[in-house]
């Protein structure tokens, strides 16, 4: 009875490491939309009505230390395809960490979190016939996890 209990003492801390280290491990992507509420108020006689554009993912930005330092990086590859553009940021060892910014379309509102230190790699796909209307391309995805999965397909 004791062996068996310790038997599956030890298959579950087995399985639970292992589940943690591939959340860990796991791709970590920007969500395509947010929610957002908007308030506003109008001097008189004006009233206050609000658009129905959607807010969709529009900017991604990588940082070497949370986004309020303001240390972006730049990409360290971009290759044109047929219909996107795909930027990749290779992370190294970092003492500050790294951190994904989303930023969305029609509102200000950007989110942000720090990567895990086992990602090491970001890629972001942006599309090559479609804007916003500020002339920005759409973000047609954009995600980060462990290095060796990477690969550019057409």
């Amino acid at each position: 009875m004791n062996r068996t209990r310790a038997a599956l003492q030890a298959i579950l801390i087995v399985t639970s490491a292992a589940y943690s280290a591939r959340a860990a491990a796991a791709d970590i992507s920007c969500p395509a939309t947010i929610q957002t509420a908007q308030k506003a108020s109008a001097p008189s006689p004006w009233a206050v009505d609000y658009g129905a554009l959607p807010i969709a993912l529009a900017q991604v930005t990588i940082f070497e230390g949370p986004p309020s330092e303001q240390a972006s990086l730049v990409y360290d590859s971009e290759k044109k395809l047929s219909k996107e553009t795909v930027l990749t940021w290779n992370l190294g060892p970092s003492r500050r960490g790294y951190w994904l910014q989303c930023a969305y379309s029609s509102t200000t509102a950007m989110i942000s979190r720090r990567l895990p230190d086992s990602v090491k790699h970001c890629e972001v796909r942006l599309a090559r016939d479609s804007s916003f209307a500020n002339g920005q391309p759409v973000v047609n995805k954009a995600e980060c996890g462990p290095a060796g999965k990477w690969a550019i397909v057409p």
